[in-house]
């Protein structure tokens, strides 16, 4: 059995549009980590909520992901705490739309 795999090509009939992961409802002690996210804040807030002998949960994606484990880490360094990694998989949509029907916003922003 030969099989191969081939890369996805991209199409110049259609527009592929990213929507933004669905994010479920928030919890106390659920921090979600982003690549802009403020370190030393979370940190606080999570050394808080452990104080009080709560768990607490990182999530990130993508970009965030890395910076997910290195704020987990961080954490377990400070407070010697049990650190338990979790991984799991995020449903995404992608909307595919055919250029013909794609419409074009543009937005202008100004300082003045």
């Amino acid at each position: 059995m030969n099989t191969q795999i081939k890369k996805r090509q991209k199409r110049k009939d259609v527009s592929v549009v990213k929507r933004p992961p669905i994010k479920p409802i928030r919890q106390h002690g659920h921090f979600y980590i982003s690549p802009s996210t403020n370190i030393p804040h979370i940190l606080k807030r999570a050394s808080d909520i452990l104080l009080s002998d709560k768990k607490v949960v990182f999530k990130g994606m993508g970009k965030g992901l890395e910076r997910t484990m290195v704020v987990a880490l961080m954490l377990q360094r400070s407070m010697n705490a049990q650190l338990k990694i979790n991984t799991g998989t995020a449903e995404l949509i992608d909307d595919i739309i055919p250029n013909d029907q794609v419409q074009t916003q543009f937005t202008v922003n100004s300082n003045e």
